[in-house]
């Protein structure tokens, strides 16, 4: 049986990574692709780079209703 030591940092950092995940879904929410869509972005992309396509989507959907 394999036993994987997991110490205070890897859990600190796997924590800070799903609260980012969770605010790009909560910033996500009010555009297109949805909370889930943000996440997964975020998830397959950086979280940075999903934001900058989050931010450019949410600028898209303001500028058009306008």
């Amino acid at each position: 049986m394999f036993l994987i030591a997991v110490g205070s940092v890897e859990i600190v950092v796997i924590l800070l990574m799903f609260s980012i995940l969770w605010a790009l879904g909560r910033y996500a929410r009010n555009t297109r692709i949805g909370f889930g869509g943000g996440v997964l972005l975020g998830i397959f992309f950086t979280p940075m780079i999903a934001f900058i396509i989050l931010s450019m989507l949410k600028s898209q959907r303001s500028t058009r209703f306008q």
